[in-house]
């Protein structure tokens, strides 16, 4: 019997790893359907060690590409996420697009959704351009319940709230 794929994290268990790529620049809706093409054909072939992850993935807010695996199926390993790794690189040269500048960090504006050089963003919040109710996005959770809750939070329930420290009364 042939394992299916989730259509979307939703259809993951909260215990499913995450792995988040932030595209540096806004996607276009082309780009959108490529990758929605190109990931859903690539998650229907991902297998650790030859067998066939449980997995989804979601594109959100055209930045943010969020895959998810269900360990409890079957493990991801070190050549399984090597792969998707390499995977996600090669959208990224494909389109153009960096998934991969850890510098950058993400938060909503009335706007939408901006980035700012780790260095520039402390500058913004140091200005109070920014603030502890600014919502900013923490792609370093670890699996699908924390994305749930902990991914778009306000700053001060973030890993970047050691930039409140510096903010000037």
């Amino acid at each position: 019997m042939e394992l299916q794929t989730a259509q979307k994290l939703e259809g993951l268990k909260d215990t499913a790893r995450v792995w988040i790529y932030q595209a540096d620049r806004a996607l276009t809706d082309d780009e959108v359907m490529f990758i929605n093409e190109q990931m859903t054909h690539f998650i229907g072939e991902w297998a650790a060690h030859g067998k066939q992850l449980f997995a989804a993935f979601e594109l959100k807010y055209n930045r943010f590409l969020i895959l998810g695996v269900d360990e409890s199926m079957a493990a991801a390993t070190g050549c399984s996420i090597d792969s998707s790794v390499h995977f996600v690189t090669d959208l990224g040269l494909k389109l153009s697009i960096d998934f991969f500048d850890r510098m950058q960090v993400a938060y909503k504006t009335e706007k939408g959704i901006e980035t700012l050089h780790l260095t520039e963003f402390e500058k913004a919040v140091k200005s109070e351009k920014l603030n502890a109710e600014s919502v900013v996005f923490n792609n370093l959770v670890s699996n699908i319940g924390e994305f749930k809750t902990s991914w778009e939070v306000a700053l001060k329930n973030s890993w970047h709230a050691r930039y409140l420290l510096f903010t000037p009364k």
